[in-house]
């Protein structure tokens, strides 16, 4: 990580990723989530190297204690250097469901956003998930929306409200 804020030269980062790669079988979800990031900042692409750190990343005994911002971290670095494999991003996106209680706006906003740079159409669970967790919000899919490809969010809380209810000043967006 520290080498991709430094921008260092390409040589040494080579010669680091190599060393990573060798000692990724060691490492858990925090030093291989920095070590893709910084590398990803350099425009790493070798695609070996990436394979080792991100094989040991999804191995599942690391995978499974790794927060939503790893994930997301991870996620962001392989869209960065355009690492487009649908595999991966569909188990990291599972993952990523899977710790939706920790994962915050952020985390769901640049997993989404690495779903683009790799040209990957995003799962819309991963955002009604979070959406339904966090917020409390559920999407209504009709058979327009199916079509279409929308939805249209509406508050749970707002779902058992009467006409007589006051509801205040609220708007709604469409998603």
């Amino acid at each position: 990580w520290s080498l991709g804020r430094l921008y260092l030269l390409a040589d040494i980062a080579d010669d680091f990723a190599l060393l990573a790669a060798a000692v990724a079988p060691k490492c858990n979800g925090i030093e291989i989530s920095g070590i893709l990031f910084g590398l990803s900042r350099l425009g790493y692409t070798n695609a070996p190297v990436i394979e080792a750190l991100t094989d040991r990343f999804t191995a599942p005994s690391v995978l499974e204690s790794c927060s939503a911002r790893e994930i997301s971290t991870v996620m962001v670095a392989l869209g960065n250097i355009q690492y487009r494999n649908p595999e991966l991003f569909s188990v990291l996106s599972t993952a990523l469901m899977n710790n939706i209680h920790s994962a915050s706006s952020e985390s769901i906003a640049s997993a989404l956003s690495a779903y683009e740079d790799v040209n990957i159409v995003p799962p819309r669970v991963l955002f009604d998930c979070w959406a339904s967790e966090k917020l409390g919000i559920t999407a209504r899919h009709s058979y327009i929306s199916q079509v279409v490809g929308d939805a249209i969010a509406t508050p749970v809380s707002f779902k058992n409200m009467t006409d007589e209810d006051d509801i205040g000043d609220c708007s709604f967006d469409i998603f």
